[in-house]
């Protein structure tokens, strides 16, 4: 970051604002993570990259989201959105959307919130995005037990811990894969590092053989 500083590279800068921004929020330490999340806002913007003033809106929403301050939150999601909406870039709406809704929950904005997260899940349904849709379904599901709709509460409880466990066994599969064929690789290496020795261990042999013949 100091170097970058020097360099006055605009770009750089927002980037690594925005990514220090991400770890200050992963630990919690939301008044810096703002701090570095408006300088990355304010650099996209002086250099005119619509992608990384979204990706510091979101974030800047999530961030305020943490301190409760539902209206900052709203503000900056919505201007994420709209940049997404206008691209075009599904990813970035469902993700905007989802965020939107959690917060909308939390200020009381019930049919907001269900308006958000419905079309999120249609949204990231059509396109293929499980992971945006267990949010989605984990939103509904707080969403209908805030409104005492146990039974429609429930339902979407069910399809967030069936799709989560998917997603998870998917994961574990994977993991496991990439396991057995690190375990395969490692046991190919050291059968051709044995193989090496031996023949190694043959040739000295012989050349023994031969000097013993001369």
């Amino acid at each position: 970051l100091v170097i970058a500083e020097k360099t006055n590279d605009n770009y750089i800068l927002a980037v690594l604002n925005t990514n220090l921004g991400i770890e200050l929020l992963d630990l919690k330490n939301i008044a810096d993570a703002i701090l570095h999340f408006e300088k990355g806002y304010k650099l996209a913007k002086e250099i005119g990259t619509q992608q990384g003033m979204a990706t510091c809106a979101v974030n800047l929403g999530t961030a305020y989201f943490e301190l409760k301050d539902f209206t900052k939150a709203l503000m900056y999601v919505k201007l994420a959105l709209d940049f997404y909406e206008r691209s075009g870039e599904k990813q970035g709406i469902v993700s905007a959307l989802n965020i939107k809704g959690k917060i909308q929950i939390e200020a009381n904005d019930l049919s907001g919130a269900e308006a958000s997260l419905t079309r999120a899940l249609k949204i990231s349904s059509e396109v293929g995005m499980p992971d945006h849709a267990e949010s989605s379904y984990k939103h509904l599901s707080d969403l209908y037990k805030k409104k005492k709709n146990f039974p429609k509460a429930l339902e979407y409880y069910r399809s967030y811990t069936k799709l989560k466990d998917s997603l998870l066994n998917a994961d574990n599969s994977k993991t496991i894969a990439q396991l057995q064929t690190s375990f395969e690789t490692e046991k190919k290496e050291k059968e051709i590092v044995l193989l090496q020795n031996e023949n190694s261990l043959m040739d000295l042999k012989i050349e023994g053989q031969d000097a013993a013949l001369q």
